[in-house]
């Protein structure tokens, strides 16, 4: 099972969308404790109490889960500077709106 998940910046409402196949708590300890990913530098700098960190969505598949994540990096506005994503991987923005169009999804 992979997940989608999202953390999102309290006081200027900056997002980062992000994806993993482990535990979401542990994820979110991971990214406490990364000294090196642009989010996480920001989190360590503003407070971790300034973040809310939310599960977006589950998914079957790595591939899936690989879509599912740019189009939430694009619907949510993560690309800096407005948002914590320095790149949104893969494909372009086009190919991912017509891909998932009409898709069904669980989300949380």
């Amino acid at each position: 099972m992979f997940k989608i998940y999202k953390i999102k910046n309290k006081r200027d409402s900056k997002k980062y969308v992000g994806m993993t196949s482990r535990d979401i708590r542990t994820r979110f300890k991971e990214h406490l404790s990364n000294k090196s990913m642009f989010v996480d530098i920001c989190m360590r700098k503003s407070g971790i109490d300034n973040f809310e960190f939310e599960e977006i969505c589950s998914c079957k598949t790595e591939r899936e889960a690989r879509y599912l994540e740019k189009y939430f990096i694009l619907l949510y506005d993560c690309l800096y500077p407005k948002g914590y994503n320095r790149i949104c991987p893969g494909r372009d923005a086009s190919f991912i709106f017509n891909e998932l169009s009409g898709k069904q999804m669980r989300l949380i």
